[in-house]
C-alpha cells in the first residue's frame, strides 16, 4: 500500500482557514493539528479521553500514551505532544465545561465521542 500524502505547510494554511469561519472552529483546529504535529491516526485521537491529555492539574501532557485498544496495530505507543499542539490543545479544553477524565478529550456536535 502506498504511503498516504501529507499536506504541505500552505495546504495546512488553508484547511485551517476553511474551518476558522465554522461552528466548533477552535475543536476542529485543535483536532486537525493534532493529527498533523503528533503523527497520531485519526481512530487515535476520536479515542482519545480527558484522562489521556489533561493532567491532574488542568495542563496537557507533554506525551499522550495510547493503549493497545486505542491504536492501528493494537500495540500500545507513546506521541509526543510539541509545546505549540499543548497550547492548541489547552485553547481547545477551555470550551469544554465538563472535564470528567472517561469523557472524550474531543466532542460531537452533540457533546458525545465520535
Amino acid at each position: 500500500m502506498a504511503q498516504a500524502k501529507t499536506f504541505t505547510t500552505a495546504e495546512l494554511d488553508r484547511v485551517l482557514r476553511s474551518v476558522s469561519t465554522k461552528k466548533y472552529a477552535q475543536r476542529d483546529r485543535a483536532l486537525i493539528l493534532t493529527g498533523f504535529w503528533s503523527g497520531m491516526r485519526v481512530g487515535e485521537i476520536a479515542a482519545l479521553k480527558m484522562s489521556d491529555v489533561v493532567n491532574e492539574d488542568v495542563s496537557i501532557k507533554n506525551e499522550i500514551r495510547l493503549s493497545g485498544a486505542q491504536t492501528k496495530g493494537r500495540h500500545p505507543r507513546t506521541a509526543f505532544i510539541p509545546a505549540k499542539l499543548q497550547a492548541e490543545l489547552q485553547s481547545n479544553l477551555t470550551t469544554r465545561f465538563a472535564r470528567l477524565p472517561r469523557l472524550p478529550f474531543f466532542h460531537s456536535a452533540n457533546r458525545l465521542g465520535f
